[in-house]
């Protein structure tokens, strides 16, 4: 159809479907496409005529058919042409005209304000002409910018990746105006997948880390705008900010006097924290100074940033010791009073990850940390209801921490997550029941509050750590002579022994030591034995460990 087509056009419309088969598959070769291409003759004057006059005056179909066919005509590579003709469409200007005045008032005109005034259909070929034209002379480049640049580039970018190269090509080689509106479009952009991934491509993260390392101030801001996006869709883009040493710098520019450009850093840093393999370097290339220094200082998003980053930094015991100790539990408490939604997110996350031993939880104690975390049990938004209760997971393994708990007023809410739909905070707060009931002081508040009916139904139908904890619980709460008739009228003993014929290890375990602390109460026994429990009893307890409760039943 190239060769043979029985219009000119008709040749064009197949050069640009071998364009795409080049592209998107290399089922043709760039050699074979650049001889078929060498095939088809130059567009003559009175084509381009009919596309400025259909461009400029003709009906929708029209200027789409026209637009269209300019992109097949940019892909015959035919832009001298294209640029030399005047608005007025006359064959004077066609024929004897190529004056700088008709190169600025030629054909690129009636594209760009078709690209910003079109259709979707009209703009994405009127992209796809553009972006061919532009890569091919500085002139074009210069025109597409000229006037309102930011505008012209979104509407580029709006229709598809067409004007990535394009960009790209600006952040290396335009005047100080042109990367800085390059950089910002892309970062506006970016936060398409299709877009960032033709930016990987087009090498621009290399671009925009020159950027960040070698512009002006509000070149860095766009820049490190554009990082912190393009970092947040992909793992490949992270790998590339590590690969051009983006790290260090990052880090340094974190402590820059200006406010935006020090935001885009810190999100750009705490979206690189999430790949687990990129926080060694971040970590020996000193990060956890400056963060602390945002969390200490920064405004308030600044401080959230700093806290994400720093959670998702707490990998191991040393660099969990160095948080704590540089100041960063009193920050993380404040944020949780008095942060955004989404900061109280990064700030519980944190606090769970550096609780990795008991003087960092004693810290937390001390600090004042628990009390906001406890709070955060009944916040109305249900993702932080989940990740506080995960967060007290994390730090309620301490004597201290599980009375501090309770005198915050946690128990309630955490009797309430034993009922939730997500079992996750279900598995947490049955967790965390185990330990504080573990403590005599505790044990009434958590019958008194409500909590036997849960656990009881736990027992029944909860998954098989819910059940063991559950069992847990109440061995831990039938330890209190006091309370044994009230888990009995709770209906305990039936399921307990139920998980002593059909539990786990850990489950019978558990099962035989309540039952064990409730025989005690010789009327218990007595309900013990008419529930058939004996006879399982003995067949988990061949040896004498529990033979006192096994004679006195």
């Amino acid at each position: 159809m190239v060769r043979n087509g029985s219009t000119y056009f008709a040749k064009l419309y197949a050069l640009q479907c071998l364009k795409w088969a080049v592209i998107s598959d290399a089922k043709v070769s760039q050699e074979d496409f650049d001889a078929h291409r060498d095939c088809i003759q130059e567009a003559g004057p009175s084509e381009i005529a009919a596309i400025v006059n259909a461009l400029q005056n003709g009906t929708t179909d029209e200027k789409e058919e026209a637009a269209v066919r300019c992109a097949c005509i940019a892909t015959r590579a035919n832009g001298d042409r294209l640029r030399d003709v005047g608005t007025k469409s006359s064959f004077t200007a066609l024929l004897g005209s190529n004056s700088e005045s008709k190169l600025c008032a030629g054909m690129l005109q009636p594209l760009i304000t078709l690209l910003q005034t079109g259709n979707d259909m009209q703009k994405l070929w009127t992209a796809e002409a553009l972006g061919d034209l532009a890569m091919e002379n500085e002139t074009i480049r210069a025109e597409i910018l000229r006037g309102n640049a930011t505008k012209n580039l979104v509407a580029l970018l709006k229709v598809g990746t067409r004007g990535v190269a394009l960009l790209v090509q600006l952040l290396r080689d335009g005047d100080d105006e042109q990367k800085e509106n390059a950089a910002s479009a892309l970062g506006n952009a970016a936060v398409r997948e299709d877009v960032s991934n033709e930016i990987a491509l087009q090498n621009g993260v290399e671009a925009l880390v020159e950027l960040l390392r070698s512009g002006t101030e509000r070149q860095k801001e766009n820049a490190a705008f554009a990082i912190r996006n393009l970092v947040a869709i992909s793992d490949a883009n992270c790998t590339a900010v590590v690969d051009e040493n983006g790290i260090p710098l990052l880090i340094q520019l974190s402590e820059d006097e200006s406010e935006t450009l020090q935001e885009n850093v810190m999100i750009a840093l705490c979206s690189l924290t999430v790949n687990s393999e990129n926080c060694e370097t971040i970590v020996s290339e000193g990060a956890i100074a400056p963060l602390l220094a945002r969390l200490n200082d920064g405004d308030t998003n600044q401080k959230g940033t700093a806290a994400g980053a720093l959670g998702n930094l707490a990998y191991n015991d040393e660099v969990c010791g160095e948080i704590a100790q540089g100041g960063a539990i009193p920050n993380l408490a404040e944020l949780l009073r008095d942060g955004a939604d989404e900061h109280k997110n990064y700030a519980l996350s944190a606090l769970g990850r550096i609780a990795c031993n008991k003087e960092i939880c004693s810290a937390i104690v001390r600090d004042g940390a628990v009390g906001p975390v406890v709070s955060l049990l009944c916040s109305e938004n249900k993702t932080l209801k989940v990740s506080a209760v995960g967060a007290l997971r994390c730090i309620a393994g301490s004597i201290d921490m599980c009375v501090t708990i309770s005198e915050e007023g946690g128990i309630p809410p955490l009797i309430e997550f034993l009922v939730a739909d997500d079992d996750s905070a279900k598995d947490s707060a049955v967790l965390i029941m185990n330990w504080l009931s573990s403590h005599h002081e505790i044990r009434p508040s958590i019958v008194r509050e409500g909590g036997l009916q849960p656990l009881v139904a736990l027992l029944r139908a909860g998954s098989d750590i819910q059940k063991e904890n559950a069992a847990a619980v109440l061995k831990n709460l039938s330890n209190s002579s006091e309370l044994s008739r009230t888990i009995v009228d709770e209906g305990a003993i039936s399921p307990l022994i139920a998980l002593i014929k059909d539990g786990s290890s850990n489950q019978q375990e558990n099962a035989v030591g309540a039952l064990g602390n409730l025989s005690y109460n010789l009327d218990i026994c007595k309900e013990i034995a008419q529930d058939a429990g004996i006879s399982y009893v003995v067949q988990v307890l061949r040896s004498g460990v529990l033979w006192i409760f096994i004679s006195r039943v």
